[in-house]
Parts: C-alpha cells; structure tokens; sequence
C-alpha cells in the first residue's frame, strides 16, 4: 500500500473514531447537564471558571474560545439562575470580572464529580496496563488536532 494511501486510511480511521468519541462525550454533557439543570455550554462556562478569583469576561471568552458577544449571553443566563455574578475591576471600571457564587461552586462540584465518576468508569474498562498509552495518545492526538487547526485556520494569530 503507497505511504499516501496508508495516511489518508489513518487519517479516515481518526475521523470515524473522533466523531463517534465527540458524540459520546456530548452526550455525556448532555446528561451531566440535565442531571444537574444546566446545558452542556453552561457546564463547560462554569468549568473554565475554576480560580476562586474573578476573571475578566474577555478572558473567560478567550479561554472558551468564544466571542464575547456570545460568552456575554452566557454569563446573563448563568446570573440569571445565580451561578455567577459580574463584579467591577477595582482597576479599570470599564471592565467587567465574573465570578462563581456559593450554588456557582456547588454546581460545579456536582458537575465535576459526575465527569469525575463517567471518565473513572471508562477508565476501568480499558484493558490492563493500556490505560496510561491511550492518555498519552489523547495527549498527542489533541495536540496534533491543536496545531492542524491553527495551521490550516491561522486561530490564535495576528491579522
């Protein structure tokens, strides 16, 4: 088999095997989130909120990779059910911090132990001894996914 035909049966076989591990982790936020009365987009909002110090809503939307447009909408739901609260900068009133509240932190202690437990029991189930192989390979394949993209998309540059 040509080295170009063995890449592009690797390169299908990790696009089959990443769909399927996406949808199955979308689930898995799916059914955390519900379980707890939060969508999979608030959990994940809550989860990069994870220093007990508040950050800046350009942050937060850098770190989520989201427009601030769309991390401002985010925050206005989660103010509204009381997980986060806006808080001036003592050194710039132009800008806006977030920051968990008391049910914010326990949401997402609830929401971490529920992760925490599905990803222990998918961990239980790979065979013996192969356990740190496929975190090391997670590890390299999300790099590798990383640098494709910001190599193909030119994310995270300057103009």
């Amino acid at each position: 088999m040509p080295p170009s035909s063995k890449l592009l049966l690797h390169a299908d076989r990790i696009q089959r095997a990443t769909y399927e591990l996406v949808r199955a982790y979308a689930l898995c936020d799916r059914v955390c989130g519900e379980q707890i009365g939060i969508t999979a987009a608030q959990g994940y909002t809550l989860l990069a909120l994870s220093s007990p110090e508040s950050v800046s809503m350009n942050d937060l939307s850098q770190t989520m990779q989201l427009a601030i447009s769309t991390m401002t909408r985010m925050v206005d739901q989660l103010v509204l059910k009381k997980l986060v609260e806006r808080v001036p900068d003592p050194d710039d009133r132009r800008v806006v911090r977030v920051r968990l509240t008391r049910k914010g932190h326990e949401v997402q202690a609830k929401l971490r132990e529920a992760l925490r437990e599905i990803f222990a029991e998918v961990v239980r189930s790979l065979p013996d001894g192969q356990q740190e192989t496929i975190v090391q390979g997670l590890e390299v394949l999300n790099n590798a996914f990383t640098d494709a993209i910001k190599a193909c998309c030119a994310i995270g540059e300057e103009a």
